[in-house]
C-alpha cells in the first residue's frame, strides 16, 4: 500500500461511513429514535463532530488493517468487505448486543435492524477501501 493510496482510502471511507450513518442515524430510524429519547429525557445527546471523528477513527483503523491484512484475506474490495464484516462484529454489533443487555430501553427490533446496518456498512465501506488500498490478487500476481 501507498501512502497516497491509503490516505485516499481513509478519506473515502471516511467520508462513506459518515453518509451511510448520517442516511441511517438521520433519515432511516430517525423515528425510533426520537421516541427513544422523548420516552428517556436527558438520557441521549448528539455530537455530530465527534459521531463524524468516530467514522474517520473506524477508516483509519480498516485501512491501516487492510494494509496489513489485506493481502492474506485475498486482496482487493473481498478482501476489504470480509474485514469491514469482522471489525463490524467486533465493534458495533457486538457493542449493540452489550447495549441491549445492559439496559432496559433499547428494543430488540432497534438492536437487530442495527445490527444487519453495521454488518451492510461494514461490507460497502471495506469494499471501497480494499478497492482503492490493494489491488485484487488475479491483478497483483499479473502486475509482479
Amino acid at each position: 500500500m501507498t501512502a497516497s493510496r491509503g490516505l485516499a482510502a481513509l478519506v473515502v471511507a471516511g467520508v462513506v461511513r459518515t453518509a451511510l450513518n448520517a442516511l441511517f442515524y438521520g433519515f432511516i430510524i430517525a423515528a425510533r429514535l426520537r421516541a427513544m429519547m422523548a420516552a428517556h429525557p436527558g438520557m441521549f445527546r448528539e455530537v455530530v463532530p465527534a459521531l463524524v471523528v468516530a467514522d474517520f477513527v473506524f477508516a483509519a483503523l480498516l485501512v491501516f488493517m487492510l494494509g496489513k491484512v489485506g493481502r492474506a484475506l485475498g486482496g482487493g474490495a473481498a478482501a476489504g468487505a470480509k474485514l469491514g464484516v469482522m471489525l463490524a462484529l467486533i465493534g458495533p454489533v457486538l457493542g449493540s448486543v452489550y447495549w441491549f443487555y445492559s439496559t432496559t430501553f433499547m428494543a430488540a427490533s432497534t438492536t437487530i435492524i442495527e445490527c444487519v446496518y453495521h454488518v451492510v456498512a461494514g461490507i460497502i465501506v471495506g469494499a471501497i477501501a480494499g478497492a482503492i488500498v490493494l489491488k485484487s490478487g488475479a491483478s497483483a500476481a499479473a502486475a509482479a
